[in-house]
């Protein structure tokens, strides 16, 4: 987004009377190195937890704009539920998730060296996953996984695709998924 902003002879000056929202703690780290404090970061780092900062803001954003830059594959819950609010919405893609390619033999070797975990760190690494073991008709070692979920929404998408989660962050970043990966691996060792 910044990038862009430069690339059109533009900086966080004409970003002025903007409000920002971030939906985790990295998200309003890399805002601050951008010199842009957010103005709502939710308690739960989810979607619905970030709408439910809004509601908590207030419920009618009647006439006010809203820009959603994300991924291509993003979730519509915030774009619809601000919408409910009155918010005039525009979600802008910014980058791409995607599928990288394997053979049947690099999963093989990956899956027969029985992993401890298998971490998920968004909803899109669980299905990709699960495609990637599908079309190489290696799907019976799903559920001989145990999956590491960044988050609920991760673990409910990696459970439909069968999926088996062992562990879920407290905290839905990457820093609480490593905690909660050491708390597992303590609790096996004693």
């Amino acid at each position: 987004f910044f990038h862009r902003l430069r690339a059109n002879n533009m900086d966080a000056r004409n970003l002025k009377g903007c409000s920002f929202a971030v939906i985790g703690s990295a998200t309003a780290e890399k805002l601050d190195s951008c010199g842009i404090i957010p103005d709502l970061i939710p308690e739960r780092f989810t979607s619905e937890g970030t709408v439910e900062a809004f509601t908590q803001r207030k419920t009618d954003y009647s006439g006010e704009k809203v820009l959603l830059p994300g991924s291509s594959i993003a979730r519509d819950y915030i774009p619809k539920e601000l919408g409910r609010m009155g918010a005039k919405i525009t979600a802008v893609p910014v980058y791409e998730t995607v599928r990288p390619a394997y053979t049947k033999e690099d999963i093989r070797e990956i899956m027969d060296g029985n992993p401890d975990l298998v971490t998920f760190s968004s909803s899109s690494t669980a299905s990709n996953f699960a495609d990637i073991l599908t079309s190489l008709g290696l799907q019976d070692y799903l559920p001989g996984i145990a999956g590491a979920s960044i988050g609920p929404v991760t673990s409910n998408a990696a459970r439909e695709m069968a999926i088996p989660i062992a562990l879920e962050a407290d905290i839905h970043t990457i820093p609480g998924l490593i905690e909660k990966i050491r708390i597992y691996f303590d609790s096996k060792d004693k």
